[in-house]
């Protein structure tokens, strides 16, 4: 019988709802980052997708060794 609950696959959705929040997070700093550098649109998204994967990367690296 198969269980109601699996916990391997719930850790694995609160670890992607994890990353899921820090990229966002990331790419909110790296645009308010952007925003007072005074880039125009092209460099805030530039500014937001590179803290998206910088804040996202170094969560990811933490949580490896961490594990």
């Amino acid at each position: 019988m198969r269980p109601l609950y699996d916990h391997a696959q719930g850790r694995a959705l609160t670890d992607r709802l994890e990353l899921l929040v820090v990229a966002v997070v990331g790419a909110l700093l790296g645009t308010i980052t952007a925003y007072a550098l005074g880039h125009e649109r092209l460099g805030i998204l530039v500014w937001a997708l590179a803290g998206a994967v910088v804040v996202s990367g170094i969560v990811y690296c933490l949580r490896f060794f961490r594990h």
